[in-house]
């Protein structure tokens, strides 16, 4: 029986089994670097993207906050010159009333009679004045009644006392206004009274 030596093969297999363990080692190597590069790749795209989005966030919200504020600021001052027309539209209005008291006391204030002070805050009016006697007053007091637009009428002080040897008498009168809507329907329904007194007169 013939002696083979199987040395040399067993050698090249060895070789070429370790050929194959770097090669497939290498494979690994190379395919785990790409894997770890791709992983890196990705996790800095997702953080500059998510820190793009952020500053976006933070633009928006500043701009949104910035349109918040000059909204209120406009609220405030659309109150200041709704406010300042009320204002307006009241002082309009005492003005309105206030014109048409003194023409009914123009026509109220009987001979004999004089007023010398006219002061109003809102629906009260207070009237100071001289009148030759106690009488004078009264009538005034019962002319002042008969204005429509008055609620109320109260003689607070009457007194006596001489002016240049003549007896006189000081007086003050509180009114109470009626409000001014039932101000302008009397002043409106007093017009249209005379309006028909007159044609009936022509």
């Amino acid at each position: 029986m013939s002696h083979i030596n199987l040395l040399p093969w067993r050698e090249e297999k060895r070789h070429h089994s370790k050929k194959e363990f770097i090669v497939l080692i290498s494979v690994v190597a190379t395919i785990s670097v790409i894997v770890i590069c791709l992983a890196h790749a990705a996790i800095f795209y997702v953080y500059t993207a998510q820190n793009k989005i952020d500053i976006y966030l933070n633009e928006q919200l500043t701009e949104i906050k910035a349109e918040i504020a000059k909204g209120q600021a406009l609220d405030k001052e659309k109150q200041k010159l709704l406010s300042y027309v009320d204002e307006i539209k009241a002082i309009n209005k005492q003005r309105i009333e206030t014109t048409l008291i003194l023409n009914h006391l123009t026509t109220a204030v009987p001979a004999g009679v004089h007023l010398t002070d006219f002061s109003r805050k809102g629906i009260n009016i207070e009237i100071n004045g001289v009148a030759e006697s106690n009488t004078r007053v009264s009538q005034l007091m019962r002319n002042i009644q008969q204005i429509k637009v008055v609620k109320q009428a109260v003689l607070s002080k009457i007194e006596s006392s001489d002016n240049g040897g003549n007896n006189v008498s000081n007086f003050n009168i509180q009114l109470v206004l009626n409000a001014h809507d039932e101000i302008i329907s009397e002043e409106n329904g007093s017009k249209e009274n005379n309006a028909k007194e007159n044609e009936r007169q022509h």
